[in-house]
């Protein structure tokens, strides 16, 4: 199983990060991500006046400025693009507040790029913050149908900016028996937007790192004490099919033996290309070796079912490990025609 070579995804399109409630700056409009003059910041109303709009080096400022107290002195990344295997680019605007005041507006038009393996030991040592930027045309929510009942609206309420979850209804065993794809902040960050369901996590497969990025309180879970695999997928590329097999297919077991006592949360950096692989691969464990007919083993389907409650999922270069697991699958369980 050869090494994929990463293809970078554009860094053209207009995009726009979504701040928290508690900054300043609502949002960010990246123009020409890479061209800092050409941001713009867009400030929160307060409802007794519209405010004005700062653009290049004030909008920098007042992104860098405006984190509450307890992130003040944090190197501040924008997570802007990423390769067809789903691992991220950041901009670090930090760099860019530091060499304005050192080049002035030069600094705008040279930004330092850094990728996810620099980024990520900063945010687990309390380093850094992250914000993600969107491609504009992608911002909008899912539109799924509400919840069956009161009960399930109040255990998994609708996907928000606080609660990037999404949950899996085809694989759900029963009310508290569900699988979700999330994004890392999500299950970090706890407190009053937490979905109740990660009450009842017992197992979280962290996508995107291995297993020195554990550490006491890493996720906030509730009530919940799930147990946790670390297995960076983007790393099976290059490694042994054997290897390949193995890792997935323990996976999936594990998976299937926490799914019995209570929900499951996937997740890489976004929740958008490692973790839904995985899913992935778990619709087709059940149905090739446990023979959950009622699932589809169609990946094409299997993606346009997680794409009908997480629209920005996409296999990109993951399809080649999926298509390796379900060869696996067919070889040992024999083929057979799903939905």
């Amino acid at each position: 199983f050869g090494h994929h070579p990463p293809i970078m995804t554009s860094a053209d399109s207009p995009m726009l990060v979504r701040l928290p409630e508690h900054m300043s700056l609502g949002a960010l409009l990246l123009e020409r991500p890479l061209d800092a003059s050409s941001w713009t910041g867009i400030p929160r109303e307060d409802g007794s006046s519209r405010p004005n709009r700062l653009h290049g080096p004030e909008a920098v400022h007042a992104l860098i400025s405006g984190l509450p107290a307890e992130l003040a002195g944090r190197q501040v990344f924008l997570q802007h693009r990423m390769d067809d295997l789903g691992r991220h680019e950041y901009i670090d605007a930090s760099a860019i507040e530091s060499a304005l005041r050192e080049r002035g507006g030069a600094a705008l038009r040279s930004l330092r790029i850094v990728d996810e393996d620099h980024v990520k030991p900063l945010l687990a040592a309390g380093k850094a913050v992250s914000f993600v930027a969107g491609a504009v045309q992608d911002l909008k929510m899912p539109s799924a149908p509400p919840p069956p009942t009161t009960d399930d609206a109040r255990l998994c309420p609708p996907m928000s900016y606080q609660a990037n979850y999404s949950v899996i209804e085809d694989l759900t065993l029963g009310r508290t028996q569900r699988v979700m794809l999330a994004d890392e902040s999500t299950l970090a960050r706890g407190g009053p937007h937490m979905p109740p369901i990660f009450n009842h996590l017992t197992l979280i497969v962290n996508c995107h790192q291995d297993v020195s990025a554990d550490r006491p309180g890493k996720y906030r879970v509730g009530l919940a004490k799930p147990t946790l695999i670390f297995q960076p997928v983007h790393k099976l590329y290059g490694a042994q099919p054997s290897v390949v097999l193995e890792t997935l297919h323990a996976i999936c077991t594990e998976m299937w033996r926490a799914h019995q006592h209570g929900s499951i949360a996937v997740h890489c950096l976004a929740g958008l290309h490692r973790a839904p692989a995985v899913v992935c691969c778990y619709y087709l464990y059940r149905f090739y070796a446990l023979g959950h007919r009622h699932l589809s083993n169609d990946i094409t389907v299997i993606y346009q079912r997680m794409r009908a409650v997480r629209p920005a999922v996409a296999p990109l270069g993951y399809i080649e490990l999926i298509k390796l697991y379900e060869r696996h699958m067919i070889r040992q369980h024999g083929n057979s025609t799903g939905k």
